[in-house]
Protein backbone atom coordinates (compact mmCIF):
# COMPACT_ATOMS: atom_id res chain seq x y z
CA UNK A 1 0.00 0.00 0.00
CA UNK A 2 1.49 3.32 -1.06
CA UNK A 3 1.75 5.84 1.80
CA UNK A 4 0.07 9.20 1.50
CA UNK A 5 2.31 12.18 0.87
CA UNK A 6 1.72 15.31 2.90
CA UNK A 7 0.76 18.17 0.56
CA UNK A 8 -1.23 21.27 1.52
CA UNK A 9 -1.04 22.84 -1.94
CA UNK A 10 -4.51 21.51 -2.84
CA UNK A 11 -5.93 23.78 -0.16
CA UNK A 12 -4.00 26.90 -1.15
CA UNK A 13 -7.21 28.97 -1.32
CA UNK A 14 -7.59 28.66 2.45
CA UNK A 15 -5.41 30.42 5.00
CA UNK A 16 -3.19 28.05 6.97
CA UNK A 17 -2.72 28.46 10.72
CA UNK A 18 0.02 26.52 12.46
CA UNK A 19 0.02 25.60 16.15
CA UNK A 20 2.73 23.77 18.03
CA UNK A 21 0.28 22.02 20.37
CA UNK A 22 -3.38 21.41 21.08
CA UNK A 23 -3.07 23.81 23.98
CA UNK A 24 -1.94 26.57 21.63
CA UNK A 25 -4.92 25.92 19.36
CA UNK A 26 -7.41 25.96 22.23
CA UNK A 27 -5.93 29.21 23.59
CA UNK A 28 -6.53 31.01 20.27
CA UNK A 29 -9.94 32.14 18.95
CA UNK A 30 -11.13 29.78 16.19
CA UNK A 31 -10.06 30.79 12.70
CA UNK A 32 -11.43 29.80 9.34
CA UNK A 33 -9.16 27.83 7.04
CA UNK A 34 -6.73 24.99 7.66
CA UNK A 35 -5.34 24.53 11.16
CA UNK A 36 -2.25 22.34 11.38
CA UNK A 37 -1.52 21.32 14.94
CA UNK A 38 1.64 19.72 16.22
CA UNK A 39 0.11 16.77 18.05
CA UNK A 40 2.52 14.59 20.02
CA UNK A 41 5.01 14.22 17.22
CA UNK A 42 2.65 14.29 14.23
CA UNK A 43 0.21 16.63 12.50
CA UNK A 44 -3.48 16.99 13.20
CA UNK A 45 -5.10 18.86 10.31
CA UNK A 46 -8.53 20.47 10.45
CA UNK A 47 -10.41 22.50 7.87
CA UNK A 48 -12.91 24.99 9.32
CA UNK A 49 -15.35 26.83 7.09
CA UNK A 50 -17.03 29.47 9.24
CA UNK A 51 -20.21 30.68 7.54
CA UNK A 52 -21.70 32.29 10.64
CA UNK A 53 -24.41 29.64 10.67
CA UNK A 54 -26.21 28.17 13.66
CA UNK A 55 -25.38 24.60 12.67
CA UNK A 56 -21.90 23.11 12.47
CA UNK A 57 -21.28 19.87 10.55
CA UNK A 58 -18.26 17.89 11.72
CA UNK A 59 -17.00 15.59 8.96
CA UNK A 60 -15.04 12.37 9.53
CA UNK A 61 -13.63 10.76 6.39
CA UNK A 62 -13.85 7.08 5.53
CA UNK A 63 -11.01 4.91 4.22
CA UNK A 64 -8.89 6.88 1.77
CA UNK A 65 -9.19 5.53 -1.77
CA UNK A 66 -6.12 4.17 -3.56
CA UNK A 67 -6.59 6.88 -6.19
CA UNK A 68 -5.77 9.51 -3.54
CA UNK A 69 -2.06 10.11 -3.04
CA UNK A 70 -1.89 13.06 -0.63
CA UNK A 71 -3.01 14.09 2.82
CA UNK A 72 -4.59 15.79 4.71
CA UNK A 73 -7.99 14.46 3.68
CA UNK A 74 -10.99 16.76 4.03
CA UNK A 75 -14.25 15.15 2.96
CA UNK A 76 -17.67 16.59 2.07
CA UNK A 77 -16.42 20.07 1.16
CA UNK A 78 -18.34 19.93 -2.12
CA UNK A 79 -21.41 18.26 -0.62
CA UNK A 80 -21.74 21.03 1.97
CA UNK A 81 -20.80 23.94 -0.32
CA UNK A 82 -24.27 25.48 -0.55
CA UNK A 83 -25.54 24.69 2.93
CA UNK A 84 -26.30 27.16 5.68
CA UNK A 85 -23.86 25.41 7.98
CA UNK A 86 -20.34 25.76 9.23
CA UNK A 87 -18.10 22.80 8.36
CA UNK A 88 -15.34 21.24 10.44
CA UNK A 89 -13.57 18.53 8.43
CA UNK A 90 -11.03 16.44 10.33
CA UNK A 91 -8.16 14.52 8.76
CA UNK A 92 -7.28 11.41 10.75
CA UNK A 93 -3.75 11.91 12.15
CA UNK A 94 -3.05 8.16 11.89
CA UNK A 95 -2.82 8.62 8.10
CA UNK A 96 0.67 9.94 8.80
CA UNK A 97 1.61 6.42 9.92
CA UNK A 98 0.97 4.93 6.50
CA UNK A 99 -2.58 3.63 6.90
CA UNK A 100 -5.60 4.67 4.89
CA UNK A 101 -8.19 3.90 7.55
CA UNK A 102 -7.91 4.68 11.24
CA UNK A 103 -11.54 5.26 12.26
CA UNK A 104 -10.38 8.49 13.98
CA UNK A 105 -9.49 6.37 17.01
CA UNK A 106 -5.95 7.68 17.41
CA UNK A 107 -2.72 5.83 18.07
CA UNK A 108 -0.12 5.16 20.77
CA UNK A 109 1.11 8.79 20.73
CA UNK A 110 -2.12 10.58 19.81
CA UNK A 111 -5.11 9.76 22.07
CA UNK A 112 -7.58 11.29 19.67
CA UNK A 113 -10.71 9.99 21.37
CA UNK A 114 -9.56 11.75 24.52
CA UNK A 115 -8.55 15.05 22.91
CA UNK A 116 -10.81 15.64 19.92
CA UNK A 117 -14.03 16.48 21.83
CA UNK A 118 -12.35 19.62 23.23
CA UNK A 119 -11.27 20.61 19.72
CA UNK A 120 -14.82 20.19 18.40
CA UNK A 121 -16.18 22.29 21.28
CA UNK A 122 -13.59 24.95 20.49
CA UNK A 123 -14.69 25.37 16.89
CA UNK A 124 -18.37 24.93 17.73
CA UNK A 125 -18.13 28.07 19.84
CA UNK A 126 -16.86 30.15 16.91
CA UNK A 127 -20.27 31.62 16.03
CA UNK A 128 -22.61 33.42 18.37
CA UNK A 129 -25.89 31.88 19.51
CA UNK A 130 -26.68 28.24 20.07
CA UNK A 131 -24.71 25.91 17.85
CA UNK A 132 -26.54 22.83 16.61
CA UNK A 133 -24.05 20.07 15.99
CA UNK A 134 -24.09 17.38 13.29
CA UNK A 135 -21.43 14.66 13.14
CA UNK A 136 -21.27 13.16 9.67
CA UNK A 137 -19.40 10.27 8.14
CA UNK A 138 -19.65 7.17 5.98
CA UNK A 139 -18.21 3.72 6.70
CA UNK A 140 -15.23 4.25 9.04
CA UNK A 141 -16.20 7.90 9.33
CA UNK A 142 -19.64 6.76 10.39
CA UNK A 143 -18.08 4.79 13.23
CA UNK A 144 -16.29 7.95 14.38
CA UNK A 145 -19.49 10.02 14.15
CA UNK A 146 -21.40 7.63 16.41
CA UNK A 147 -18.54 7.36 18.91
CA UNK A 148 -17.88 11.10 19.22
CA UNK A 149 -21.59 11.90 19.39
CA UNK A 150 -21.53 10.38 22.89
CA UNK A 151 -19.75 13.57 24.02
CA UNK A 152 -22.51 15.80 22.66
CA UNK A 153 -25.97 14.73 23.89
CA UNK A 154 -27.75 17.38 21.80
CA UNK A 155 -26.01 16.36 18.57
CA UNK A 156 -27.11 14.42 15.51
CA UNK A 157 -24.86 11.66 14.18
CA UNK A 158 -25.71 11.26 10.50
CA UNK A 159 -23.99 8.08 9.33
CA UNK A 160 -23.91 6.14 6.06
CA UNK A 161 -23.19 2.37 6.10
CA UNK A 162 -21.08 2.71 9.26
CA UNK A 163 -18.96 0.16 11.02
CA UNK A 164 -20.10 -0.26 14.62
CA UNK A 165 -17.38 -2.67 15.78
CA UNK A 166 -13.89 -2.35 14.33
CA UNK A 167 -13.08 -5.95 15.18
CA UNK A 168 -15.84 -7.07 12.78
CA UNK A 169 -14.37 -5.17 9.81
CA UNK A 170 -12.16 -6.72 7.14
CA UNK A 171 -9.20 -8.35 8.95
CA UNK A 172 -6.52 -6.99 6.61
CA UNK A 173 -7.57 -3.37 7.21
CA UNK A 174 -7.79 -3.94 10.95
CA UNK A 175 -4.34 -5.57 11.12
CA UNK A 176 -2.77 -2.78 9.08
CA UNK A 177 -4.21 -0.15 11.40
CA UNK A 178 -3.23 -1.93 14.61
CA UNK A 179 0.28 -2.64 13.38
CA UNK A 180 0.91 0.96 12.36
CA UNK A 181 -0.92 2.76 15.17
CA UNK A 182 -0.29 0.50 18.16
CA UNK A 183 3.11 -1.22 17.90
CA UNK A 184 3.37 -4.11 20.33
CA UNK A 185 -0.39 -4.68 20.43
CA UNK A 186 -1.42 -8.03 18.99
CA UNK A 187 -5.14 -7.58 18.34
CA UNK A 188 -7.55 -4.68 18.02
CA UNK A 189 -9.34 -5.87 21.16
CA UNK A 190 -6.17 -4.94 23.11
CA UNK A 191 -6.13 -1.36 21.81
CA UNK A 192 -6.59 1.07 24.75
CA UNK A 193 -9.42 2.97 23.07
CA UNK A 194 -13.07 2.52 22.17
CA UNK A 195 -13.44 0.10 19.27
CA UNK A 196 -17.23 -0.39 19.43
CA UNK A 197 -20.14 2.03 19.25
CA UNK A 198 -21.83 0.09 22.04
CA UNK A 199 -18.92 0.83 24.40
CA UNK A 200 -18.98 4.52 23.49
CA UNK A 201 -22.64 4.73 24.52
CA UNK A 202 -22.44 2.24 27.39
CA UNK A 203 -24.14 4.67 29.80
CA UNK A 204 -27.01 5.20 27.36
CA UNK A 205 -27.55 6.76 23.95
CA UNK A 206 -28.27 10.46 24.51
CA UNK A 207 -27.43 11.87 21.10
CA UNK A 208 -29.71 11.34 18.10
CA UNK A 209 -28.37 8.84 15.57
CA UNK A 210 -29.61 8.81 11.97
CA UNK A 211 -28.39 5.49 10.56
CA UNK A 212 -28.54 5.23 6.75
CA UNK A 213 -27.88 1.73 5.44
CA UNK A 214 -27.78 0.10 2.03
CA UNK A 215 -29.85 -3.11 2.07
CA UNK A 216 -27.49 -4.55 -0.56
CA UNK A 217 -24.55 -4.40 1.88
CA UNK A 218 -24.95 -7.81 3.53
CA UNK A 219 -21.58 -7.59 5.28
CA UNK A 220 -22.44 -4.39 7.14
CA UNK A 221 -26.00 -5.48 7.82
CA UNK A 222 -24.89 -8.75 9.42
CA UNK A 223 -21.69 -7.65 11.13
CA UNK A 224 -22.43 -4.07 12.12
CA UNK A 225 -26.02 -2.86 11.95
CA UNK A 226 -27.98 -5.78 13.37
CA UNK A 227 -25.53 -6.70 16.17
CA UNK A 228 -25.44 -3.07 17.31
CA UNK A 229 -29.23 -2.70 17.23
CA UNK A 230 -29.47 -5.75 19.47
CA UNK A 231 -27.46 -3.91 22.16
CA UNK A 232 -29.68 -0.83 22.33
CA UNK A 233 -32.53 -1.77 24.65
CA UNK A 234 -34.33 1.32 25.94
CA UNK A 235 -32.02 3.59 23.94
CA UNK A 236 -33.75 2.54 20.75
CA UNK A 237 -35.86 5.73 20.60
CA UNK A 238 -32.72 7.80 19.99
CA UNK A 239 -31.92 5.86 16.81
CA UNK A 240 -33.58 6.43 13.44
CA UNK A 241 -32.97 4.39 10.30
CA UNK A 242 -33.26 4.94 6.57
CA UNK A 243 -32.76 1.75 4.55
CA UNK A 244 -32.14 2.12 0.85
CA UNK A 245 -31.49 0.11 -2.30
CA UNK A 246 -28.19 1.31 -3.76
CA UNK A 247 -26.75 -1.85 -5.29
CA UNK A 248 -24.87 -4.86 -4.01
CA UNK A 249 -21.95 -4.36 -1.67
CA UNK A 250 -20.63 -1.48 0.42
CA UNK A 251 -22.22 1.24 -1.71
CA UNK A 252 -23.20 4.66 -0.34
CA UNK A 253 -26.38 6.48 -1.33
CA UNK A 254 -26.21 8.52 -4.54
CA UNK A 255 -24.42 11.83 -4.09
CA UNK A 256 -27.67 13.77 -4.50
CA UNK A 257 -29.23 11.76 -1.67
CA UNK A 258 -26.26 12.50 0.56
CA UNK A 259 -26.51 16.22 -0.22
CA UNK A 260 -30.25 16.15 0.56
CA UNK A 261 -29.59 14.48 3.90
CA UNK A 262 -26.94 17.03 4.81
CA UNK A 263 -29.30 19.85 3.80
CA UNK A 264 -31.99 18.32 6.00
CA UNK A 265 -29.59 18.34 8.96
CA UNK A 266 -28.41 21.89 8.26
CA UNK A 267 -31.97 23.21 8.08
CA UNK A 268 -33.38 21.28 11.05
CA UNK A 269 -32.63 23.96 13.62
CA UNK A 270 -31.68 21.23 16.05
CA UNK A 271 -35.13 19.61 15.95
CA UNK A 272 -33.76 16.27 14.83
CA UNK A 273 -36.91 14.13 15.38
CA UNK A 274 -39.11 16.39 13.24
CA UNK A 275 -36.54 16.57 10.45
CA UNK A 276 -35.93 12.82 10.39
CA UNK A 277 -39.62 11.94 10.49
CA UNK A 278 -40.27 14.29 7.56
CA UNK A 279 -37.52 12.50 5.60
CA UNK A 280 -39.15 9.06 6.24
CA UNK A 281 -36.61 7.80 8.75
CA UNK A 282 -38.03 5.09 11.04
CA UNK A 283 -37.63 5.54 14.77
CA UNK A 284 -36.55 2.82 17.17
CA UNK A 285 -35.49 0.07 14.75
CA UNK A 286 -34.85 -3.50 15.83
CA UNK A 287 -32.65 -6.14 14.31
CA UNK A 288 -35.80 -8.09 13.50
CA UNK A 289 -37.36 -5.15 11.63
CA UNK A 290 -34.21 -4.98 9.51
CA UNK A 291 -34.39 -8.72 8.85
CA UNK A 292 -38.01 -8.29 7.73
CA UNK A 293 -36.94 -5.67 5.20
CA UNK A 294 -34.17 -7.95 3.96
CA UNK A 295 -36.65 -10.79 3.49
CA UNK A 296 -39.04 -8.48 1.64
CA UNK A 297 -36.19 -7.39 -0.61
CA UNK A 298 -35.31 -11.00 -1.45
CA UNK A 299 -38.93 -11.97 -2.03
CA UNK A 300 -39.96 -8.78 -3.81
CA UNK A 301 -42.74 -8.12 -1.30
CA UNK A 302 -43.68 -5.32 1.11
CA UNK A 303 -43.07 -6.13 4.80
Amino acid sequence: MDPLVRDLSRFAKYPVHEFDSLGALLATPPRGGVSTIGYNGGPLDILFLDRGAETTIVVFHAAVAQSVSTMPVFNAVGATANLNANVLSISDPSLDRGVRLGWHVGNEAQPLQQDLPAVIRHFRAASTGRQHLVLFGASGGGFASIVYSAHFPDSLALVLNPQTDISRFYPVAVREYVGAAWPGVSTVQEVPALITCAAAHASGVRSTIAYVQNLGDANHLDNHMKPWLETLGEDRAQVWTLLGEWGEGHRPPPSETTRDLLAMAADAGGDWPAALAARDFLRGPTAESVRALERARREGTTP
